[in-house]
């Protein structure tokens, strides 16, 4: 895959990851504030944690999906990168 063809494949899918994450990241958002105003730390963490391992799984099953639709394997993606 030539570098231009890469960068664009890595464009679409993270911003196809930004457009189904909004409304989790709208979600979590409320309950972090939530936990922000009440000064539960652990609990302020622990969205933020949530936060970061939803997108990085929905992340990765939209480059899987994207991959698929392209017959290119996880590891050829991985070599490029």
């Amino acid at each position: 895959m030539q570098t231009e063809a890469f960068m664009k494949l890595r464009s679409v899918i993270t911003e196809h990851t930004f457009k189904l994450f909004e409304k989790r990241k709208q979600v979590l958002m409320k309950q972090r504030l939530a936990a922000f105003k009440k000064q539960n730390w652990e609990l302020y963490a622990a969205k933020i944690n949530e936060a970061s391992q939803n997108y990085m799984q929905l992340t990765a099953m939209e480059m899987e999906f994207a991959l698929q639709q392209i017959d290119m394997s996880q590891e050829n993606y991985m070599v490029a990168l």
